[in-house]
């Protein structure tokens, strides 16, 4: 073969070398890039429902706090209710005297 063919030969498969070379380079680090992202992003995820959650708890808490506070006064309205009902039947049973 002559000379000029083998450097042809030569130069193409450098070529082909360091083609392969740039493309296996750039998914690597397109590998890399996309692996931080997704870490990045799950940590993000992972901060937003750490919030949902001490959210949640806190409305919770509200709630439980609200229900409390309602049967404390539907207790109070109960007992008063029930004081009401013996007033009326005293009141009741002083007419029915005179």
């Amino acid at each position: 073969m002559s000379d000029t063919f083998k450097g042809v030969i030569i130069s193409f498969v450098v070529f082909l070398l360091w083609s392969f070379g740039c493309f296996a380079g750039g998914y690597l680090l397109s590998e890399r890039r996309s692996v931080e992202r997704i870490v990045q992003t799950n940590n993000e995820l992972a901060k937003q429902q750490q919030k949902y959650d001490e959210l949640i708890r806190e409305s919770e808490a509200r709630i439980s706090n609200i229900r409390e506070q309602l049967l404390r006064e539907v207790s109070d309205n109960g007992k008063a209710a029930t004081e009401l009902s013996k007033l009326v039947e005293q009141i009741r049973k002083q007419k029915l005297d005179i």
